[in-house]
């Protein structure tokens, strides 16, 4: 089964010092061809966008039941099953409302430490990583660097120069 496709953008207002979506605009709509039913479309469908690559999982009840790899990694390559893709941040989103969904549930809390769920290996010998929260990674205030492979050392070192104090912090989400 196809859907359209279609182009987005989206329109940012600055109110006081604060960046709101005002409009997320779709364009350029392209009805499926609804002729078309074999998988072999996916590949033309890839060429037609200008996409070399995609992974498509299927979820049914809860459970990865389908994975498919389309594409390839360098036009002659055909993308293999374990393809790691660089999503950037597509995953963000997800990611959010996953938390938040996690705190509304009463399962973690916005300034809980993270470090009792997980420890990143490249930072364990760092004993900051103690003072990372949720609030922290949903705003960016890691002091992480975005990329890994753009650090001289290929792995994640903390800048908390840019970090605020985090009892500031948690006294700023409890009023």
């Amino acid at each position: 089964m196809w859907t359209s496709t279609a182009k987005f953008t989206h329109v940012w207002l600055k109110k006081n010092e604060d960046w709101v979506l005002a409009e997320a605009l779709s364009y350029d709509h392209q009805s499926p061809d609804i002729n078309s039913t074999n998988l072999n479309n996916i590949e033309k469908l890839l060429e037609k966008s200008n996409v070399p690559a995609m992974g498509l999982g299927i979820i049914e009840n809860g459970k990865l039941t389908k994975v498919e790899v389309y594409g390839t990694l360098d036009k002659i390559q055909k993308a293999p099953y374990n393809t790691i893709f660089k999503v950037a941040s597509l995953t963000k989103p997800v990611f959010a409302l996953t938390v938040l969904k996690l705190i509304d549930a009463g399962l973690l809390k916005m300034d809980e430490p993270l470090h009792q769920y997980w420890i990143d290996p490249e930072i364990k010998n760092d004993k900051r990583y103690k003072k990372l929260t949720p609030y922290l990674v949903l705003t960016h205030q890691t002091g992480f660097p975005n990329w890994r492979y753009l650090t001289n050392e290929k792995n994640y070192i903390f800048n908390l120069n840019q970090v605020p104090n985090i009892n500031i912090l948690v006294k700023a989400l409890n009023t």
